[in-house]
């Protein structure tokens, strides 16, 4: 059986968030049972990333968002996982 996939996003201007999430999708990752991808996975360095981050939300079984402090790069992954009918869940 294959892995389920998800993408989480959030963002990056957010020092006290970041470390968490990075620890927690690590921790999760290392238990096999869900692959979970974000944005920070791609190389990014002065490079416009939109086109692979919705790539991976295509590709995805699961979309997931931090919605902690709204931001419209979020809002907008979030919008398109919804129209392409992804199941999401959002903290």
């Amino acid at each position: 059986m294959a892995i389920p996939k998800a993408f989480y996003a959030y963002p990056s201007h957010r020092p006290d968030l970041l470390q968490d999430i990075r620890e927690s999708v690590e921790e999760i990752n290392r238990g096999h049972s869900i692959k979970i991808t974000t944005w920070e996975d791609y190389e990014i360095s002065g490079k416009f990333i939109i086109k692979n981050i919705l790539k991976a939300i295509e590709q995805c079984d699961l979309f997931m968002c931090d919605l902690t402090y709204l931001n419209p790069n979020v809002l907008y992954e979030l919008g398109y996982a919804i129209a392409k009918e992804k199941k999401y869940g959002l903290r």
